[in-house]
């Protein structure tokens, strides 16, 4: 499966529908009081951010260690060209 298909998924999957979350938030916290409310729903986004930050990291190393643009052949044919032509001189 593609990564960046897996990528676009759980991305829209974790910010899908904020809005519509709101009264389900709302009426779970009507109970908690005001100040520790707001605590409860900045550490709630904190730990939503490092769950996303952790899977796009993750992902980016994926890439980076699976090499889909082949960059370490072209590199390494570019320095040999590099080389070869100082050689000649």
């Amino acid at each position: 499966m593609n990564a960046d298909l897996i990528s676009a998924f759980v991305l829209l999957f974790l910010v899908l529908d904020p809005l519509g979350n709101l009264p389900v938030v709302a009426s779970l916290l009507k109970q908690v009081d005001s100040r520790r409310r707001a605590r409860v729903v900045a550490r709630e986004c904190l730990i939503a951010y490092l769950i996303l930050l952790a899977f796009m990291a993750t992902v980016a190393l994926a890439v980076i260690i699976s090499d889909p643009l082949s960059l370490q052949v072209v590199l390494t044919d570019a320095y040999q060209r590099c080389i070869d032509a100082l050689n000649s001189l």
